[in-house]
C-alpha cells in the first residue's frame, strides 16, 4: 500500500484532499460540541433576529466568548440572505464548508514549511501533505465550525508566514493573524506567544521580525474588541470576563475535574489502535527528541496547559492532533535505515499496511457520519410543510441542556410537551408525537392508528433487538396518530 501511495501525484493527492473536505462538510452534519452550535450559531441567530437574547446561554450574558468567528459568519452569509435563501440547513452546510476550506487552505500553505524542514526529501514533502489532509480526524476536524478549528487554521497560516518569511511586511500580517487566532479561542495565545519565544531565545533573534508581529497582534486585538462590541452592544474586553468568570468567580471548577494523564489515558481508551498509539508515541519521542524544533514549541505548551487543567475535552487538543501527524515523518528521517530494514519482514509490513488500512476505514466514517443526528431530525421537519406542531414525550427535541435550538426551528412551528401518551388521548384530529426513547417507540408501533414517519435508526436495525437493547436506548422518532 505504502508504493501504491508513493506513486500517486501532488496533483491528484490535491484533488483528493479538496474531495474529502467537500465530503466531510456535507456529510459530517451536526455539532459535535454544545458550545459550536450555542455560542457560535446561535450567537449569530441573535444578529439575524432568530433568538432572543435571554435565551442564549450564560456565555453570552457573562460577555466571556469573542464575536470574530460570528462576525466572519455573518458577513460572509449577508448577501444570501439578501437573496432570500433561509434555509438554516443550507446554512449550515456553507459554515462547515467555509470553515472546512480555510481549514484545507491551511494545510496546504503549510506545506511551504515542509519544504524547509525537509528540504533535502521530496518524499517526506509529499506525505507530510498526505498526513496532514488524510490522517482520518483531519478533515473532520477542518470542517467543524468551532472555535477550535478556525484557531488553528489561523495560527497555521500565521505561523508558516512567520517562520519563512524574510519581509519585514509579511511579520506584521503574521501578527494579525496570530492576533485573530487568539480572538478566535484564548487560549491559543500559547502557542503564539511560544513561536514567538522559539525566535527570540531559540532562533537567530531578529527584533525587527519580533516587533512587527507583535504590532500585528496588537493591532488585530483592538479589531476583536470592536467585533465584540458589534456582538455585545457596549465596551468590554471578552478575556478580562472569562478570567473573571473560570477562575475569579471558580465557574470552571464546577465542570469536572479529571487528572493530569486524562489526555493520556483517552489516547489508549478513546483513540483508535493501532494508529492512535503510534501517532502518541511518535509526538512524545518528537517532544523530547526535538525540543528545540518549532513543531514542538507549536504543539507541546497547549497539551501541557490543557493537561493541567482539571476541565478537559478532546477539541480541546485539536491544533495540537493535526499537526502531530509531522512528528512521524521526523521519527521515520531519523530512523530511515533501521527502518527499511524491518520493511523486510513481512509482520512489520502487516503493521504499516494494518494502520492504512484502519485511517483509511476511519477517514470515511468519521467524514460521513452525522456528528449530531438531531439535525437530521430538524431536517426531516423542515422539509415537511404539512408538521406545523409535533407533541413531544418528556422533553422537546429542540430543548438541550436546558437551552432552546432556534436556528434549526422552522417559522410558526411549536412543540407541546407531555409527560404521558395517554393525557394525548383527549387531542382530537391526527397529531404528529415525538419520542426519545426506544421503549416508547415500540409501544406506538404497536397502535393501529398510529403511523410511524421517521426512526433515527435504519429500521433493519429493529430486527437485531436482542437482549431488548432498543427499548433502554436513545431513539428518536415520530408517528403521526389519528
Amino acid at each position: 500500500m505504502i508504493a501504491a501511495i508513493d506513486k500517486l501525484s501532488f496533483k491528484f493527492l490535491l484533488w483528493a484532499s479538496v474531495i474529502i473536505h467537500l465530503w466531510a462538510s456535507y456529510f459530517s452534519t451536526g455539532f459535535q460540541h454544545f458550545d459550536e452550535h450555542f455560542q457560535i450559531i446561535e450567537f449569530l441567530n441573535l444578529k439575524w433576529d432568530g433568538i432572543s437574547a435571554d435565551q442564549l446561554p450564560w456565555e453570552y450574558h457573562d460577555k466571556i466568548r469573542p464575536w470574530l468567528q460570528t462576525f466572519l459568519y455573518y458577513c460572509l452569509s449577508a448577501p444570501l440572505k439578501l437573496m432570500g435563501i433561509d434555509n438554516p440547513f443550507f446554512y449550515s452546510w456553507y459554515y462547515r464548508f467555509l470553515t472546512g476550506f480555510f481549514g484545507w487552505f491551511a494545510t496546504l500553505y503549510l506545506t511551504r514549511l515542509l519544504k524547509v524542514w525537509f528540504s533535502e526529501n521530496e518524499r517526506l514533502q509529499k506525505w507530510g501533505f498526505i498526513l496532514l489532509n488524510f490522517i482520518w480526524f483531519a478533515p473532520f476536524v477542518h470542517v467543524r465550525t468551532s472555535s477550535e478549528s478556525l484557531s488553528i487554521s489561523l495560527f497555521i497560516l500565521g505561523t508558516v508566514i512567520f517562520l519563512t518569511k524574510k519581509e519585514t511586511r509579511w511579520f506584521f500580517l503574521a501578527g494579525l493573524l496570530w492576533g485573530l487566532t487568539y480572538h478566535a479561542r484564548f487560549q491559543m495565545a500559547l502557542p503564539v506567544a511560544f513561536v514567538w519565544f522559539y525566535c527570540l531565545f531559540i532562533e537567530n533573534r531578529n527584533y525587527p521580525k519580533l516587533v512587527y508581529s507583535a504590532l500585528g497582534v496588537i493591532i488585530a486585538i483592538g479589531i476583536g474588541t470592536v467585533i465584540d462590541y458589534w456582538g455585545y452592544g457596549e465596551w468590554g474586553f471578552s478575556l478580562w470576563h472569562y478570567y473573571r468568570t473560570n477562575f475569579i468567580e471558580g465557574r470552571l471548577a464546577g465542570s469536572g475535574h479529571a487528572p493530569v494523564w486524562e489526555y493520556i489515558r483517552w489516547s489508549f481508551l478513546r483513540g483508535l489502535p493501532p494508529l492512535s498509539l503510534l501517532l502518541l508515541c511518535g509526538t512524545i519521542w518528537g517532544w523530547v527528541k526535538m525540543w528545540r524544533h518549532p513543531l514542538t514549541w507549536m504543539t507541546l505548551p497547549l497539551f501541557i496547559f490543557h493537561s493541567l487543567i482539571g476541565h478537559k475535552e478532546v477539541r480541546y487538543l485539536f491544533p495540537t492532533m493535526v499537526l502531530s501527524p509531522l512528528f512521524l515523518l521526523f521519527f521515520y528521517q531519523e530512523y530511515e535505515s533501521r527502518i527499511r530494514e524491518y520493511w523486510n519482514k513481512k509482520s512489520f509490513r502487516f503493521l504499516i499496511n494494518l494502520c492504512l488500512l484502519v485511517n483509511l476505514c476511519a477517514l470515511v466514517i468519521a467524514s460521513t457520519k452525522a456528528v449530531n443526528p438531531s439535525v437530521n431530525f430538524y431536517s426531516f421537519l423542515w422539509g415537511k410543510e404539512e408538521i406545523t406542531k409535533i407533541y413531544a414525550k418528556d422533553e422537546s427535541p429542540f430543548t438541550m441542556l436546558g437551552l432552546d435550538i432556534e436556528f434549526y426551528k422552522k417559522p410558526d412551528f411549536s412543540v407541546e410537551v407531555w409527560k404521558d401518551l395517554k393525557d394525548l388521548n383527549g387531542v382530537s384530529g391526527p397529531k404528529y408525537i415525538f419520542l426519545r426513547k426506544g421503549a416508547d417507540y415500540f409501544e406506538l408501533s404497536n397502535k393501529e392508528n398510529c403511523t410511524s414517519l421517521y426512526l433515527a435508526y435504519p429500521e433493519w436495525l429493529l430486527h437485531f433487538n436482542i437482549g431488548n437493547w432498543l427499548s433502554r436506548s436513545r431513539v428518536w422518532s415520530l408517528f403521526k396518530c389519528n
